[in-house]
């Protein structure tokens, strides 16, 4: 299945939910658990990540849960 949706992701609000983040885009996502906390650990240092999704709606539904979670940027590509 090919991805076609991309977002990047950047910053982070205190309090942020890293576990629940974590386990959002490795059990609704499919990303594997390595990368997601790879990804947690990239924001809290300030750094960008890119994540790509199957369409649009599946993007949507991340942004909208990452947000609740604590990130503090998300833009679509």
């Amino acid at each position: 299945m090919s991805k076609n949706s991309r977002i990047k992701l950047f910053g982070w609000e205190e309090g942020m939910q890293k576990i629940k983040l974590t386990l959002l885009q490795k059990d609704e996502f499919n990303v594997p658990l390595d990368t997601a906390i790879s990804n947690i650990d990239k924001l809290l240092n300030d750094e960008e990540v890119y994540l790509e999704f199957c369409d649009l709606e599946e993007a949507l539904s991340f942004i909208e849960k990452a947000k609740n979670l604590g990130v503090s940027s998300i833009t679509i590509m």
